[in-house]
């Protein structure tokens, strides 16, 4: 049986056309660095679908079918099933798992949407309150500056006026210390009048 399986492994990697060896892959990477890159997906296609394919069994004949071929035979069925019946099972698996998280993800998509609106709400009402604030604080700064300006026009009409009076008392000395003591009441009662009507 052993010699049987190892002639039959080494007649269908022999027969095999696109079988790796540690010489032929290192030939086929050169020869296929050198190709273009459809025929370099071309081969790799074909690799792939070879690669896929099941391999051929060797025809046995009637009369090497001994029991212990039998058995072997329906050890192999059995386990052949088992393995379907496995990747059945983890297939079922898989799908249910995928169909949960798919409604976890659509619940929690909802509730991240809820949560979105919610808080947008809030947070455009703190804008509005911050923008309310900001203006309250402007037209305080507005009123403030306003009572400066009219402060300043007081102090500046003040200053003025001061400055008017100054220059009169001065005007006033200049004439007085211009004119003599010495001076008849006629030339001092004229320069008043003078003085006055200035």
């Amino acid at each position: 049986m052993t010699s049987s399986s190892s002639s039959y492994i080494k007649t269908s990697d022999e027969s095999h056309p696109y079988h790796d060896t540690p010489t032929s892959s290192s030939t086929s990477f050169s020869t296929s660095s050198s190709c273009s890159s459809p025929d370099i997906q071309k081969k790799e296609y074909v690799l792939l679908n070879n690669k896929s394919r099941r391999k051929k069994r060797a025809f046995i004949p009637d009369d090497k079918k001994d029991p212990t071929y039998w058995s072997q035979r329906s050890k192999n069925n059995l386990s052949a099933k088992r393995s379907r019946v496995k990747r059945r099972m983890n297939d079922l698996v898989l799908e249910t798992k995928l169909t949960q998280l798919n409604n976890e993800n659509q619940i929690l998509r909802a509730k991240i949407d809820m949560l979105a609106r919610k808080f947008g709400h809030l947070t455009n009402k703190e804008e509005q309150e911050q923008e309310q604030e900001h203006e309250q604080e402007l037209e305080k700064l507005d009123s403030n500056q306003s009572e400066q300006t009219k402060l300043l026009n007081v102090l500046d009409q003040s200053i003025s006026s001061k400055m008017n009076v100054t220059e009169e008392q001065s005007l006033i000395d200049k004439t007085s210390t211009t004119v003599p003591c010495p001076m008849p009441i006629k030339w001092r009662f004229k320069l008043f009048n003078m003085t006055s009507n200035s």
